[in-house]
């Protein structure tokens, strides 16, 4: 039983520490992928930033951009200002196209970056930078979009690691969980059997003591039957052969 529960107790820890170190791994992964499309957003974003101050607010900026390929994994580029008014997009379809000003308000009231995610018609979810910036002299707000997929990739290996592990940890946990059923019940066929055991020897006893008590008992039964008899009949007894019978009954 002892032997059991360490085994128990030493799985259980290894479980533990497998399952806590991967979920941490697998953490860090979705944290260094949030940080890089940080990183990435804000270095296009302020690139933007200089060529719009440096070559104005053309409507071509955006989808020129997009279409040389300068940066990958760019959803959209989009130049609203404080109202909401689409000054420049990528989607050149989509400029003088007013958008909810709530989706911009906080940028544009406070002048702070903002980092946020948001779901596209296609179902993609997508990544957001919003970035005060001064053109056409007034404050607007410069969005950069980005496709979260790529950036994803060690996310979805840590994921896939974690899923392997928990599929694994199941396993193990139905394996042990068989284990010690069965350790039960050969436990308890043990017990049985030593019980068996213990009713067979105490069988045995009873049975030489038995044996052991019924022949002195058949000798004290006989003579003094013979002794009743002796007493109660019509002739005198023989002293002598009485005492001597008397004698082994005394003595049995």
């Amino acid at each position: 039983m002892k032997k059991n529960i360490f085994i128990i107790v030493i799985i259980s820890i290894s479980i533990s520490v497998t399952l806590v170190s991967t979920w941490l791994s697998y953490r860090n992964a979705v944290r260094s992928s949030e940080d890089f499309l940080k990183a990435q957003a804000l270095v296009i974003a302020t690139s933007l930033e200089n060529t719009i101050i440096k070559y104005g607010t053309n409507e071509n900026i955006f989808s020129d951009i997009i279409t040389g390929g300068r940066w990958q994994g760019i959803a959209f580029l989009a130049l609203y200002d404080t109202g909401g008014l689409t000054i420049l997009h990528s989607n050149r379809n989509l400029i003088n196209k007013r958008i909810d000003r709530r989706l911009i308000q906080k940028t544009a009231d406070t002048g702070d970056i903002q980092y946020s995610r948001t779901a596209l018609g296609t179902g993609e979810t997508v990544f957001l930078l919003d970035l005060p910036v001064q053109a056409k002299g007034s404050m607007m707000v410069l969005r950069v979009a980005l496709h979260t997929y790529p950036s994803l990739g060690t996310v979805r290996q840590e994921r896939l690691h974690l899923l392997s592990i928990l599929v694994i940890i199941l396993i193990l946990s139905i394996i042990t969980t068989f284990f010690l059923i069965l350790s039960k019940k050969r436990q308890e066929l043990e017990r049985t059997l030593v019980e068996k055991e213990k009713l067979s020897v105490i069988g045995e006893m009873a049975s030489v003591l038995a044996h052991e008590i019924r022949n002195p008992l058949g000798s004290i039964k006989g003579f003094a039957q013979y002794l009743k008899e002796q007493f109660t009949g019509r002739r005198q007894p023989d002293k002598g052969l009485s005492e001597k019978y008397i004698d082994v009954i005394v003595t049995e």
